[in-house]
C-alpha cells in the first residue's frame, strides 16, 4: 500500500511540479545564455538544496534514533555527527509540515534542471531578439 501511496502523490504533485520546472528551466536558461556559463554549473546551489530536502525527509521519515542506532560505535559518540542528525531531523520534520511545498520544489527543480539542459520548454524568443538585426547594426548602412 505503501507504493501505491506514494504513486498517488507524485500523481498528484506532478502539475505543480511541471509548471514550477517550466519556471526554472526558463530561468536557467535566460542565465546561460547571459553568462555563457553551463546550466548545470548555474544550478549546484539548486541541486545541493533539493539533495539537503530529500536527505532531510527520508531522515526524518526513518527518525534519527533508528539511524543513530546502526550508526558505528567510534561515530555514535561523536557529537558532531548526531548534531547533523538532530539538524536533518528538524529540517525534515518542518519539510513534513510543508509537504505540500517540499515535493513539488524537489520534483520541479530536478524536472527544470533536467528540461534546462537538455534545451526543452526553452522560453519564445523576446521581441527584442527577434527584431534586432543579425549584422548587429542598428539597420543603417
Amino acid at each position: 500500500m505503501t507504493g501505491l501511496t506514494a504513486a498517488l502523490a507524485l500523481l498528484f504533485f506532478a502539475p505543480l511540479a511541471f509548471v514550477y520546472g517550466r519556471h526554472v528551466a526558463h530561468g536557467l536558461h535566460r542565465a546561460a545564455a547571459a553568462t555563457g556559463r553551463p546550466v548545470l554549473r548555474l544550478a549546484t546551489g539548486r541541486i545541493l538544496r533539493a539533495a539537503l530536502v530529500v536527505l532531510a525527509l527520508v531522515v526524518a521519515v526513518t527518525s534519527r534514533e533508528t539511524i543513530a542506532a546502526e550508526l558505528p560505535a567510534a561515530l555514535g559518540r561523536n557529537g558532531g555527527v548526531l548534531l547533523a542528525l538532530w539538524l536533518l531531523d528538524t529540517i525534515g520534520g518542518l519539510a513534513l509540515m510543508l509537504f505540500f511545498l517540499s515535493l513539488p520544489y524537489v520534483m520541479g527543480s530536478a524536472f527544470g534542471i533536467a528540461a534546462a539542459q537538455t534545451g526543452r520548454l526553452l522560453p519564445p524568443p523576446s521581441r527584442e531578439t527577434a527584431e534586432a538585426p543579425e549584422n548587429g547594426t542598428d539597420g543603417e548602412a
